[in-house]
C-alpha cells in the first residue's frame, strides 16, 4: 500500500477521561519512491500479468556515496537479475536474449560475461572499474549459471557472488 494510505484508528482515553484518536497510516516505504522514480516497472509488470521481476535497488541512499552508480541523493535506479514467469524461474540466457522478456522497457543488472567459468578470469573481472558513469570501483560480480538452473536443498537457486578485493578494502 503506499505511504499515507489510512490503516486505522486508535482510540483511548486519557488520565483526565478525554477521549483521544490516533490515526494510523502507512509509513514511507523506498519501494514506492523507486516505483515513482522509474515508471518502466510498473508498465512492464502490467504488460507481462502473471511474471514478476526480482532486482537491486541502487543509489547513494542505499549503498552510500561511494557507490552512486550514477544516482544523485534521493534518486533510485533498479535493476532486474531474475524473472519469476507463471512460477518459473527464466534461465539467464533467456532472461537476456528473448524478446519476451528483453523487450526494450526491462532495465536489467549488466551482463558482464558469459561463458565458462574460469577463475583467473572471474578474478580479473571483479577487479575492474565499474560499467557505471562516475562510479570507479566494482563491488564484485555476480556468477549465476546461464541455463539449467540448480538448486541446492539447503540454499536454493545457485548464484554466487565473488567480491572485489578493492570493495572488501574500502570497508
Amino acid at each position: 500500500m503506499k505511504p499515507g494510505t489510512h490503516l486505522k484508528d486508535i482510540t483511548w482515553t486519557d488520565e483526565n477521561g478525554v477521549e483521544l484518536v490516533k490515526s494510523i497510516t502507512a509509513p514511507e516505504c523506498v519501494w514506492w519512491t523507486v516505483l515513482a522514480q522509474n515508471p518502466w516497472i510498473e508498465e512492464w509488470c502490467k504488460n507481462h500479468p502473471g511474471m514478476a521481476i526480482y532486482g537491486e535497488v541502487y543509489g547513494p541512499n542505499v549503498q552510500g556515496t561511494d557507490f552512486h552508480y550514477g544516482k544523485a541523493q534521493g534518486q533510485y535506479g533498479f535493476a532486474v537479475f531474475d524473472v519469476l514467469d507463471h512460477g518459473r524461474w527464466v534461465d539467464n540466457a533467456e532472461l537476456f536474449d528473448n524478446p519476451v522478456y528483453s523487450d526494450g522497457l526491462l532495465e536489467t543488472v549488466s551482463v558482464l560475461f558469459r561463458g565458462p567459468l574460469d577463475i583467473a578470469a572471474l578474478e580479473k573481472l571483479a577487479e575492474q572499474d565499474s560499467v557505471y558513469p562516475r562510479q570507479k570501483i566494482r563491488e564484485g560480480v555476480v556468477v549465476k549459471l546461464e541455463r539449467n538452473e540448480r538448486f541446492d536443498s539447503r540454499h536454493g537457486r545457485v548464484a554466487l557472488k565473488y567480491v572485489s578485493d578493492k570493495y572488501l578494502c574500502m570497508k
